[in-house]
């Protein structure tokens, strides 16, 4: 041990130092999961996030939802303009059969997304969930 008063005496190793009762916090599932229940559950989650009850939570999962809506918005625009383009033949009915496929893989991580945020997680959904949350980094912030 040192003599110098400026320097404080360290514990000794064998009696650990009191740390305080970190209890969870709950945070409110509400907002997340309303996020994913259609265009307009996304806005009533915006306006129930817009305020002193923000949470990670919620703006985890408006970030996921909403960059889902993007992804269906694009997909819906895409599909549209090459049905118009190849709306007979093999072609058209590849075009079909690839929408069908995009749409139903997007309903499967809507679902996933709202199975995580029923469940509380901040899980990012298969596939696009990762790029979504570094895209809308800033969305949503607090």
């Amino acid at each position: 041990m040192s003599t110098d008063p400026s320097i404080p005496p360290v514990p000794p190793e064998s009696t650990p130092a009191a740390q305080p009762a970190v209890v969870p916090q709950v945070e409110d599932k509400t907002v997340a999961i309303i996020a994913y229940l259609t265009f307009v559950g996304f806005i009533v989650a915006l306006i129930l996030n817009n305020g002193p009850k923000k949470n990670a939570l919620g703006q985890f999962h408006l970030r996921q939802a909403l960059g889902l809506l993007i992804l269906h918005l694009g997909g819906m625009i895409a599909f549209v303009i090459l049905a118009l383009i190849f709306h007979r033949g093999f072609f058209g009915l590849i075009v079909d059969i690839a929408s069908k496929g995009y749409f139903i893989g997007l309903l499967v991580l809507f679902i996933l997304g709202l199975v995580d945020a029923i469940n509380g997680r901040r899980k990012p959904i298969p596939v696009v969930g990762e790029f979504i949350q570094q895209k809308l980094a800033g969305a949503f912030a607090s």
